[in-house]
């Protein structure tokens, strides 16, 4: 279930910062547990971990039985030191989305590998933070855009996912990279 993130500008106000769930967060555990297969935060945590496996690797790696990510690295690299820079600020993926809106008008998925948190963003909607199972699942129904982040030397590295049912479907990985290359492109970023 994703949450709304509100307008805060970074990916460490997550809602999921906190060690354990609300009484209301329990109660949508227990259902998840008794409808399709539970809450289990170190089931999560090693899907973040698989996925950032396979950033150097590229290729498709499956998550769950019915969700597979392919990976392809883009080649927009900002530095993290200055917090101008495209990918140091939720609202840089606000924009993206809203850039977007018409190739993906269901909205673009950020995954942050450094930090372990997703979050959807649909034009003219509150941002959600999600489970990165949920916020693939979205993506893979809904025809969202989706993006993995994560720092690496001081840089900020890119790769665009095309979120599949199964390992070898058809893949529509370069028109998402293009399309997330002319949006940035189109914000100014280089």
């Amino acid at each position: 279930m994703c949450a709304p993130q509100g307008s805060n500008n970074d990916f460490g106000d997550s809602p999921r910062e906190g060690s354990h769930p609300s009484s209301l967060e329990e109660d949508i555990c227990v259902e998840k547990v008794a409808g399709t297969g539970g809450c289990d935060e170190s089931r999560e945590w090693d899907e973040f971990d698989r996925v950032s496996g396979a950033w150097d690797v590229g290729g498709a790696v499956q998550l769950q039985h019915n969700l597979t990510v392919r990976m392809g690295r883009v080649a927009v690299q900002v530095s993290s030191d200055d917090d101008d820079v495209f990918g140091a600020s939720v609202n840089d993926f606000r924009r993206l989305a809203d850039q977007l809106a018409w190739d993906f008008p269901s909205g673009v998925v950020t995954v942050h590998l450094d930090r372990k948190k997703a979050l959807v963003f649909v034009p003219g909607r509150e941002t959600n933070a999600c489970a990165l199972s949920t916020a693939l699942s979205w993506a893979k129904h809904f025809a969202a855009l989706t993006i993995a982040i994560r720092t690496r030397a001081g840089k900020i590295e890119f790769s665009v996912l095309d979120v599949m049912w199964f390992p070898g479907q058809s893949s529509r990985l370069p028109f998402f990279q293009g399309r997330f290359l002319s949006a940035v492109r189109a914000l100014g970023v280089e």
